[in-house]
């Protein structure tokens, strides 16, 4: 076939089967015109799941996740009673439903993480549900619906073993049915309302504050009641705020009634916290918020980006304000409700941390919802104004939505690219036991994250040096402890700065231990430090005297082959006046069959106080691969000062000495 015409052929099929194709599409488009308005949320709502599921446990459980699972891995009961012992700053309803959901699902990072992804998935569908219940359009409702499930915000907590996104989904749902129990007050409403805002209540603290929010929501309703009802009613003003407001009220009794309990007996906690975030001044704190609302509280890192998002967020938020006390006296209503919800739990929280360091964004999370309506309210006014403020929404629209995404696309690049570092510790920590019995063996973090505990499978012997923030009397105290306690070997996380700064754990260590390894796990350097006492030195016996100056009196060669090291400790007697400046102690690894290989080193210099110490200990690193054999570990010495590096003999007129054999297999 002539190429031309078989190429015009192809050509012309292709350009048929798209005719058909556009076809097909636009029929399809005619048939789904009826429901679409019913498929575009059901789309959405998928979309948001798979946001929150995707690659859900492929990352390791990370910053205050780790605190989580320590609480997790326990009873109900002893949940309660470690809250108290260890002055946990949360209440137990988070862990009680993380706990539920692992024991049906197990102990991996997607089932820790699974009820927060399940609860803050509420606030997808309930965000759409607020805009209808304050009678605002399906098109505010749809654009609230996808911005709820875009939100990094959002995203990023409920994707966390943390109950900052239960608390999102849990208040969001708690004001819906409010609104519910006041526009069509039946007593289900008013029971599933107290049963939803009491778990809110039990999962975080600061949900009491939307709560107070809606009381003062309802208070102010009750005052226009009266006002408005007085001039024409002749019932007294109690029994008409009774008919309209009982289910509300005596769901707040109820709820008071299952949540003071808890607040007496959590009361020590409370009072005494002093927090562990900021005390930020007022434009920073809102900075913070309106920043965090839109590209999450990553953003915080970034001052100029944070500013400006601030800026953009707070403009479009107050133009929703305004459009809604403009229009009618319901969307007021509404406009009152949000103000009030967006604004009161932050002021709260900002109030309070003027003497604790109780402000960051992630205490801000359950205000997310007002704000995400006032912007969609925004964004609807804009697109059905005239055509240069329908150009305005739509360019600043466009910003905060190029945002979003690159925000979106950031934690999940962020999320592929983390490093397993809580594994690798893990794995360095069994590969350096050395088979020593659990009781002499310790894994130390500078710094109290509970992380480990989920990968190490002997979390008895993790501790944490210093047990307080920046005390070196607490760090020499607790490894003076472990000395006591006869542990041999100990391997710290080195973790520069914060809790352990400036070598505290290291100083301490070094005081009772001899560093013997150091290493990189791919985030910490990792070190081994090791303790022998002078009793469980052995003699070495023959004739172990160099030069006639110095003899290797007593020496415990200790081969950890899983870890790749030796630890060598070493006696040494003589006249410290007889070292002449130059003399180095070499430690060297030879296989038995031919001497002259070596497949480890050291190189000492021999100074007084080896002469001095009753244990002189060392960790000398093993060749990464060495063929099976027998090895033998001698020690000699040498004077660097001498030309050709002579060593020094022993009176029978060896070079070194042999300490100890082991094979490799």
């Amino acid at each position: 076939m002539n190429p031309i015409i078989h190429k015009r052929a192809i050509q012309s099929s292709l350009a048929q089967l798209g005719a058909v194709s556009i076809r097909w599409i636009r029929q399809v488009a005619v048939w789904l015109q009826p429901y679409r308005s019913a498929i575009l949320p059901w789309v959405i709502l998928c979309m948001a799941f798979i946001l929150r599921v995707a690659a859900l446990g492929q990352h390791e459980l990370n910053g205050d996740e780790g605190f989580s699972w320590a609480f997790l891995k326990l009873p109900y009961l002893e949940i309660v009673s470690s809250t108290f012992i260890l002055h946990e700053p949360h209440p137990v309803g988070a862990y009680w439903l993380q706990r539920t959901v692992m024991l049906i699902m197990g102990r991996s990072e997607f089932a820790i993480r699974f009820a927060s992804v399940w609860i803050g998935m509420l606030a997808v569908p309930l965000v759409y549900r607020l805009v209808r219940q304050l009678g605002l359009s399906k098109l505010t409702g749809c654009i609230a619906l996808a911005m709820m499930a875009l939100s990094p915000f959002a995203i990023q907590h409920s994707r966390m073993a943390r109950m900052y996104g239960m608390s999102l989904g849990l208040t969001l749902a708690s004001t819906c049915l409010m609104l519910e129990v006041l526009a069509r007050p039946r007593w289900r409403s008013a029971i599933a309302y107290t049963l939803v805002t009491t778990a809110a209540l039990y999962v975080h603290y600061y949900a009491g504050f939307v709560i107070l929010a809606q009381a003062i929501y309802v208070a102010l309703r009750m005052v226009a009641t009266v006002i408005t009802t007085a001039p024409k009613n002749s019932q007294p003003t109690v029994a008409t705020l009774w008919q309209h407001y009982r289910h509300w009220l005596a769901a707040m009794v109820i709820v008071t009634a299952l949540y003071t309990p808890w607040l007496w007996v959590a009361r020590d906690i409370l009072q005494t916290y002093r927090g562990a975030a900021f005390s930020p001044d007022l434009r920073l704190a809102m900075s913070w918020m309106m920043s965090a609302f839109w590209l999450g509280d990553e953003v915080e890192h970034a001052d100029k980006l944070m500013q400006v998002t601030a800026i953009l967020s707070g403009a479009i938020t107050l133009g929703g304000l305004v459009f809604l006390a403009a229009k009618n006296r319901q969307t007021r209503v509404a406009a009152l409700w949000l103000l009030l919800y967006l604004c009161i739990p932050p002021l709260v929280i900002f109030i309070g941390s003027r003497g604790r360091s109780i402000f960051a964004p992630r205490y801000l999370i359950a205000g997310l919802p007002p704000f995400i309506v006032l912007v969609s309210v925004c964004v609807t006014q804009g697109l059905q104004a005239s055509t240069w403020r329908r150009w305005i929404s739509i360019a600043s629209g466009v910003c905060l939505a190029t945002g979003l995404v690159a925000m979106l696309f950031g934690y999940y690049r962020d999320l592929e690219q983390s490093t397993q570092s809580w594994r690798a510790l893990a794995a360095m920590a069994q590969r350096f036991d050395g088979n020593l019995p659990e009781s002499q063996y310790r894994v130390a973090l500078n710094v109290p994250d509970p992380s480990l505990e989920y990968y190490y499978d002997k979390p008895s012997q993790i501790v944490v040096i210093p047990y307080r923030y920046g005390d070196p009397i607490a760090a020499e105290q607790t490894v003076r402890e472990l000395a006591q306690a006869g542990v041999r070997r100990v391997l710290l996380q080195v973790l520069d700065g914060g809790w352990a700064g400036h070598d505290i754990a290291k100083n301490a260590l070094r005081k009772e231990f001899t560093q013997m390894e150091e290493q990189y796990t791919g985030r910490w350097i990792v070190q081994v430090y090791g303790r022998m006492t002078p009793d469980e030195l052995l003699p070495v016996t023959g004739n172990t005297t160099f030069d006639q100056r110095f003899t290797v009196t007593h020496a415990k060669i200790i081969p950890d082959l899983k870890g790749n090291y030796i630890e060598v400790h070493l006696r040494w007697a003589g006249n410290p006046e007889q070292l002449k400046g130059g003399e180095k102690i070499y430690v060297h690894v030879r296989p038995l069959a031919i001497n002259d290989q070596v497949f480890g080193q050291l190189d000492i210099p021999f100074t007084p106080d080896i002469l001095q110490k009753p244990v002189n200990s060392y960790g000398l690193r093993l060749a990464e691969r060495m063929p099976a054999g027998i090895y033998h570990v001698v020690v000699g010495i040498y004077d660097a000062q001498q030309p050709g590096l002579p060593r020094l003999r022993t009176t029978d007129n060896v070079d070194d000495i042999e300490l100890a054999r082991f094979t490799i297999e």
